[in-house]
């Protein structure tokens, strides 16, 4: 499963939307499905305050590495880059510490390979 988030200026559909996606993922080597869930934010998603204050991301950080799955992005971290990239380091450090080399070296060949095609 693939969480996309698109900048959207309101000037193509969602079909246009879903397509493109599909043709950045085949890119990367993944394909496209099946949409399961389609929704427009004014901004980056976020949850309300009495969520967060009711343990949202406890237990969201508490569902990392479950099923195999991780969570990162805008939800967990807030929308600057600088902000997803410190958490997604951060996600490596705590979960794939001892294969992080092995596994940033996989992906920089493989995102390699995908760009010069």
């Amino acid at each position: 499963m693939y969480t996309l988030y698109v900048l959207d200026d309101g000037r193509i559909g969602q079909d246009m939307i879903e397509a493109n996606c599909a043709a950045d993922l085949q890119r990367l080597g993944a394909r496209l499905r099946k949409v399961v869930e389609a929704r427009h934010w004014s901004s980056f998603p976020h949850v309300e305050t009495a969520d967060m204050a009711g343990g949202f991301y406890e237990r969201l950080e508490a569902l990392q590495g479950q099923r195999h799955t991780y969570y990162c992005g805008e939800i967990m971290s807030f929308s600057t880059l600088e902000c997803c990239a410190c958490y997604a380091r951060d996600l490596v450090n705590r979960f794939f510490k001892e294969n992080r080399c092995s596994a940033i070296q996989r992906f920089r060949i493989s995102a390699a390979d995908k760009l010069t095609t």
